[in-house]
């Protein structure tokens, strides 16, 4: 009964701290971050550049290597190539209006912009059209491996 007790009281604790260990351990290995890093995102007309002033890094991404952009009441969310997600504060916003950036984005990505809360109706919307794009996925490789075996 004590293991349980001492096991369920390890887990609550792992649960509640969780948030910060995650963030430890990027800070580890995050050099912009272990550097204070100044890093700038300036927006053109057919790409973006996140521009890092301390390591003199300049990087160029056109809006087609956007997955996905999410946002909130403080941060816009960009998703690069499903591999790397810039964080936007919108009290960062030195030209231009933060609310006025939510449709030039939309507009150069052409995808819509998700809000980062989600009520449940809308979830579980997304969750059963998710279901039938990945169900119909998985049909079409069960016919593509009947095809390869004739």
């Amino acid at each position: 009964m004590y293991i349980f007790i001492v096991l369920a009281v390890l887990l609550a604790g792992f649960t509640l701290n969780r948030h910060r260990i995650s963030f430890r351990k990027l800070a580890k290995v995050d050099k912009n971050y272990q550097n204070q890093s100044e890093i700038h995102l300036v927006f053109g007309e057919s790409e973006f550049h996140i521009e890092n002033i301390d390591l003199d890094q300049n990087e160029r991404i056109k809006y087609a290597e956007i997955s996905f952009v999410y946002v909130d009441d403080n941060n816009y969310y960009i998703s690069i190539n499903n591999e790397d997600l810039q964080l936007l504060p919108k009290s960062d916003f030195v030209l231009g209006d933060p609310t006025q950036f939510y449709d030039f984005l939309s507009d150069k990505t052409g995808q819509p912009i998700r809000p980062l809360y989600i009520p449940w109706k809308v979830r579980i919307q997304m969750m059963m059209e998710y279901r039938d794009v990945r169900a119909e996925q998985v049909k079409k490789r069960q016919e593509e491996k009947k095809k390869n075996k004739r």
